[in-house]
């Protein structure tokens, strides 16, 4: 399942079906199956639109999921969902597979891989959903799960960095929009998490919480009052922090390095795809100034894997784009 080109900035540079592909492969070649690409068969579901109401994008997704639970009913084999494509997708489509009948054929009912959506979903965890209507006996009873990082193993990583430097108060910036309408929800795991310190160390203090699209003002006003803080902790894409970097270079805090900027992407963390995130959008803006003297971003690999820096992944891109 896909989404139009003209929703963000990065959906129009990476070849999806490719890469799609390109993993069906990588899965099929660590078995010892009969299995062969041609046996598998790609439905590409494109939605219009960049939220729910724009070109009824809702109903547009109510139907394409009907349509995959209708194929998976007939199907000779699984049916999987890779998807949805935006973060205002995703509690519709969890509860859409969280909530379908489990046959006793289980190879008929269609299952969810997301990339995107994590299991904090509004009022539901839905990485290991339980489907009511199996039985507690049934041997599979998974229904979604989820490869983006949850909130839990990031707030840790991000304590040992603060321990590190010997930093305590922190503000977090986040961006809210269709394409990260989960963020907001992630914030709020994180303060209770870093809320709760071990004995021994000092307990993280969050001084203020703030959507991005309207930070620049209330930032601004929380430093001219004389606050300090150790970390910014930003939450969105490299070109929104960016955005609010170029807003912020006024900032002597910032200009003079004295308060260390902390970037995650929690739908898009893996070290290559943010990495390449961050050549796409420093093509359009180039200029951060002394705002990035004191910038980290924070990455994740998959489990047991190092960074290869001359990885090809770092650039797998459309060939039609040329990135500085």
């Amino acid at each position: 399942m896909g989404s139009s080109n003209s929703c963000f900035q990065e959906s129009g540079y990476y070849d999806l079906l490719f890469t799609v592909r390109t993993a069906v492969q990588f899965t099929i070649s660590r078995y010892k199956s009969p299995l062969s690409l041609e046996n598998v068969r790609l439905n590409y579901q494109v939605l219009y639109g960049c939220s729910n109401r724009n070109k009824a994008r809702g109903l547009q997704l109510i139907r394409a999921l009907d349509e995959m639970k209708n194929y998976s009913e007939t199907a000779r084999s699984w049916s999987v969902l890779l998807g949805p494509p935006l973060g205002g997708d995703c509690n519709i489509v969890s509860d859409w597979i969280a909530n379908e009948a489990i046959r006793f054929d289980t190879h008929h009912s269609l299952y969810q891989v997301t990339y995107l959506c994590r299991s904090e979903s509004i009022g539901r965890q839905f990485a290991q959903v339980d489907r009511p209507s199996v039985h507690e006996s049934t041997d599979l009873n998974l229904a979604s799960v989820s490869m983006a990082v949850q909130t839990f193993p990031f707030a840790s990583a991000f304590q040992i960095l603060l321990r590190y430097y010997g930093w305590q108060d922190v503000m977090v910036i986040f961006e809210v929009s269709e394409v990260r309408i989960q963020n907001h929800v992630f914030v709020e795991a994180l303060r209770m998490y870093l809320a709760y310190s071990p004995p021994k160390f000092a307990p993280v203090r969050i001084v203020g919480v703030f959507a991005l699209e309207c930070s620049a003002e209330s930032v601004s006003n929380y430093f001219s009052k004389g606050n300090t803080v150790d970390v910014i902790l930003v939450i969105a894409r490299p070109s929104m922090t960016l955005n609010f970097l170029r807003n912020m270079k006024s900032l002597k805090m910032l200009s003079s390095g004295k308060v260390a900027v902390v970037q995650f992407d929690p739908s898009s963390s893996n070290v290559y795809d943010a990495l390449r995130a961050w050549r796409l959008a420093m093509n359009f803006e180039m200029e951060i100034g002394e705002a990035g003297l004191c910038l980290f971003i924070l990455n994740t690999n998959p489990t047991g894997s190092g960074f290869d820096f001359s990885s090809p992944y770092l650039n797998s891109v459309r060939k039609q784009m040329t990135l500085s």
